[in-house]
């Protein structure tokens, strides 16, 4: 005997009854289970689906009950209109790192009259640099990753989207040409590997290296800082994401290091998210 999306729809929601929305959760896996979108569940409740379909939709209610992301349940993530498959080799991209895009975009001349060379660090899926050359399709964009695994995923994105990027495997700035960049962006790993948030629905299943760094979360930060200006071209803006609690310190290593028209943006939640700083030329 065969089960009706209505029937599939009300034992899903009592399977994902611990999350905050079993509803809209059921619906999205039971969606796209089905390959359709989520008006013809409201249109159709009647319809049956073949075991083979409901099996599927079975085994991916288990894994979110279990607190693995929807992401990686269908491997697939919108950010900044592009579309990007996931895994667990990436973080996910999240709605507050489309801050650093939209600062990215309004710091960059309108109009290039010459080759303008963007810098994305720890590229993960990709989502910073793709969302940039998308958007700003004039300018070259250089974006690496330490882990072949994940660089072969961001590959795959860019092809996904049709867009071009100079993707290196490095060690943050260690296979790089020094002078060459107007403008370096990155996503690193800022949670303090002590942080109980490590354990929280979604992020225990994405990849501790892409999260937690040492000396409070603040190592690699630091180290981007610190080493961004020997790769500045002449001159250039340095755009960091990081924790809510870290503008004190940036913003302080920031000048320390010579960085200036220093501030930190908020995302969508007020905490504080992205800091920028500018490297003047030197005499």
């Amino acid at each position: 005997m065969m089960i009706t999306i209505a029937e599939a729809l009300t034992l899903g929601a009592e399977k994902l009854q611990h999350l905050p929305n079993p509803p809209f959760e059921t619906t999205l896996l039971l969606a796209f289970s089905l390959k359709v979108n989520r008006s013809y569940l409201i249109a159709f409740p009647e319809k049956e689906i073949t075991q083979e379909t409901y099996q599927q939709y079975l085994n991916r209610l288990e894994r979110r009950a279990n607190g693995e992301p929807f992401a990686y349940i269908t491997g697939e993530r919108e950010f900044y209109g592009l579309s990007f498959q996931v895994n667990q080799e990436t973080l996910i991209p999240r709605d507050d790192t489309e801050i650093i895009v939209d600062q990215a975009l309004s710091l960059m001349p309108q109009a290039t009259q010459t080759d303008y060379r963007l810098l994305d660090l720890g590229t993960g899926s990709g989502a910073i640099a793709l969302a940039l050359k998308k958007c700003r399709p004039d300018i070259t964009v250089t974006a690496v990753d330490y882990y072949e695994t994940t660089l072969k995923i961001a590959i795959a994105n860019g092809e996904r989207n049709q867009l071009e990027i100079n993707w290196r495997q490095s060690d943050w700035f260690s296979a790089l040409p020094q002078h060459h960049f107007d403008m370096i962006v990155s996503n690193p790993p800022y949670i303090d590997p002590l942080d109980q948030h490590l354990e929280g629905d979604g992020v225990k299943f994405e990849p501790k290296r892409a999260l937690i760094a040492h000396d409070n979360g603040l190592a690699d930060l630091y180290h981007i800082i610190d080493t961004a200006p020997n790769y500045f071209r002449k001159e250039g803006y340095l755009l960091l994401e990081h924790g809510y609690d870290q503008r004190e310190a940036l913003q302080l290593r920031m000048q320390e290091r010579g960085y200036r028209e220093i501030r930190t943006v908020k995302d969508y939640g007020n905490q504080d998210r992205v800091t920028i700083g500018f490297f003047p030329r030197l005499p």
